[in-house]
């Protein structure tokens, strides 16, 4: 089941389009006409349409699978979440997937992003990938300090991001999706163009919340009694 879950078209070849046009006519203002494209490739070595465009589909679906309550993992990574994608080849994608894993140091430093994630960290390895099998399927893990913990997988024509990488063994053994509901098919069967829709249970955030602030109100209460008692004693000194 899940809490929340909502479909958007995805169209990054024409956002890229776009912002290579922009950045071509801005750097060439500047004296220098260079795209996104371009400065990817020249900067890092990477090829954005081998790796991405050629292969990624044309709509996302996002679906939050519980809210966030006082579980331990709720805390540190947020409310189970999980992101399709569908793909118009599978050896593409897990090629361009496997390329982009190797690139992430890279990555990192060509954005100066490693010594943040280093601070976040709070040690050397700032960014861990990994190859693992999750309920059958082979997808990589990236951990990024003590709070992102992403699987990345291409299965079932579909680029699949969980965090924590626990959702999408979640949604793998699952004995239903979302998509194969009547209400699912009730709202893609909708006449007409659409960019996005999403469907939420608001009682189980209310719920999740409820339970949060229960646990909080205990230590909350404490403080503002050290507090009070601190106040009356100092009051009374003075």
């Amino acid at each position: 089941g899940a809490v929340e879950i909502s479909a958007a078209t995805l169209r990054a070849g024409a956002w890229i389009d776009w912002l290579d046009e922009l950045a071509g006519d801005v750097s060439e203002a500047l004296g220098s006409r260079i795209t996104v494209r371009e400065f990817l490739g020249q900067m890092l070595g990477l090829d954005l349409d081998t790796l991405l465009l050629d292969w990624l589909g044309n709509q996302v679906i996002t679906a939050r699978l519980a809210p966030v309550d006082t579980d331990l993992g709720s805390l540190i990574y947020g409310a189970p979440t999980i992101m399709m994608i569908p793909v118009t080849n599978e050896a593409q994608a897990r090629a361009g997937i496997e390329s982009l894993q190797q690139q992430v140091p890279a990555l990192l430093n060509g954005f100066d992003l490693d010594e943040m994630l280093e601070d976040v960290a709070g040690g050397s390895n700032t960014a861990v990938t990994r190859d693992v099998t999750i309920a059958g399927v082979d997808a990589i893990r990236l951990q990024v300090g003590p709070t992102l913990d992403l699987a990345i997988a291409v299965h079932a024509n579909h680029l699949w991001l969980a965090t924590p990488a626990s959702a999408l063994e979640a949604v793998l053994t699952a004995e239903s999706v979302a998509t194969s509901s009547a209400t699912w098919r009730n709202v893609e069967a909708i006449p007409g163009q659409r960019i996005g829709w999403s469907m939420s249970d608001p009682a189980a955030d209310l719920a999740g919340l409820a339970d949060l602030l229960d646990v909080a109100a205990q230590p909350v209460a404490s403080l503002l009694q050290l507090g009070i008692t601190a106040a009356l004693e100092e009051a009374q000194y003075d």
